[in-house]
């Protein structure tokens, strides 16, 4: 088994923007299912304190304007989620009519790729979950602390084209103490025994970026050529802006490299602070590496 260590993808191929808010469904027999749909209407419920935001996008050539669009739920299936305690996470997809999808086609070998993150970006979690058909996934997750949680869930139904939903989830226990996100001072960090450096190149609004990672063995000081596919490339990026709003799944532009360089290139849709964590795999060890990033 791959094992996680986790400190706190070519192209651009998912860029998420906030354009609605969400819907609660009541199906499945589950109950506190929160659910988002990609498109251009603008909705809102207030669940008692608390705003669920969600979240649409269209990318892989997906869909957009008129053509059809998917939507995900989430709920937990014990009916609330508890900080420190194993939580299942039922994720539902369906479609503009409320239908379940029922397939889906792998992005990167997986079906769905479930992402977690806390209100203020220290902690992250990409995850793979178990399809129980009908359009119904599940996962297991630990939350780390009480408090406001963004899930994204990352899917290709079949014969369409990439779509990404997200809600914000309330967990019940102590919250971490907030940190204020800054600019990361630091460019070269060591995670797992791989020491990362991150150089960027036209971090600006709406223009090539380019987030080159050079890599290097922790103990011997060597470049590293060993890196081995994760998810069928060298390397994959998740990056969010501050308020979790905007979403970006990269891709490296040599899916095949070794090392020692990962290049990524993408175009942030909009200024200000985003939060990327770059994954890599060696010697059967999945790294994170998180940068915060300013663009102009």
């Amino acid at each position: 088994m791959r094992k996680t260590i986790t400190r706190t993808a070519k192209r651009t191929v998912v860029v998420l923007s906030a354009v609605c808010a969400i819907a609660l469904l009541a199906s499945c027999g589950t109950k506190g299912e929160q659910s988002t749909m990609n498109g251009h209407n603008h909705h809102a419920m207030n669940m008692g304190n608390e705003h669920v935001h969600a979240t649409g996008h269209s990318g892989h050539g997906g869909y957009a304007g008129s053509e059809p669009q998917a939507q995900a739920a989430f709920a937990f299936e014990s009916g609330a989620a508890r900080a420190n305690e194993e939580t299942v996470i039922r994720i539902r997809i369906t479609g503009a009519d409320g239908t379940p999808v029922g397939k889906f086609e792998e992005t990167h070998e997986k079906l769905l790729h479930f992402i977690a993150v806390d209100e203020g970006l220290t902690t992250f979690a990409h995850l793979h979950p178990k399809y129980e058909g009908k359009g119904v996934f599940t996962v297991a997750y630990r939350f780390p602390a009480g408090g406001k949680f963004k899930l994204f869930a990352d899917f290709t139904p079949s014969g369409g084209g990439n779509q990404v939903s997200g809600a914000w989830v309330t967990v019940e226990g102590t919250k971490s103490p907030r940190e204020e996100l800054k600019p990361d001072d630091r460019t070269v960090k060591t995670v797992g025994g791989t020491t990362v450096e991150l150089s960027i190149g036209g971090a600006e609004a709406g223009k090539e970026a380019v987030l080159a990672y050079k890599l290097k063995d922790a103990a011997s000081g060597k470049d590293v050529v060993d890196l081995e596919p994760y998810m069928g490339a060298a390397g994959h990026v998740v990056i969010l802006s501050q308020d979790g709003e905007r979403y970006l799944h990269v891709h490296p532009e040599d899916e095949k490299a070794k090392g020692p360089e990962a290049r990524f290139m993408t175009s942030f849709p909009a200024s200000g602070l985003y939060k990327a964590w770059a994954q890599f795999q060696r010697h059967g060890q999945v790294v994170t590496v998180p940068y915060t990033i300013r663009v102009n």
